[in-house]
């Protein structure tokens, strides 16, 4: 339980290297595909109506993965990131 509310923060994904509005479609398609209900996809970061099941993190990552991007999981990982695309 510890590890995932590192992850989703008021039910909020943080995903790396998400820089366009391609790149939110691909966030988009692949939540959808997988059955994650989603609410919003912007640049960097995904909300969900829900928290993620320890199972659907994990397909989730290697989904991402696939085309390039990552799950950003604890709050240094993410200031890293958000002072990259400053």
């Amino acid at each position: 339980m510890e590890q995932q509310t590192s992850l989703l923060v008021e039910n909020i994904l943080y995903i790396k290297n998400v820089v366009c509005p391609r790149c939110i479609r691909i966030i988009w398609e692949q939540l959808t595909l997988l059955g994650i209900p989603v609410v919003q996809v912007s640049l960097g970061q995904a909300e969900l109506s829900r928290p993620l099941l320890a199972v659907e993190k994990e397909t989730l990552k290697s989904a991402l993965e696939e085309y390039g991007f990552s799950l950003l999981e604890d709050r240094k990982s993410r200031l890293v990131e958000q002072v990259k695309t400053s």
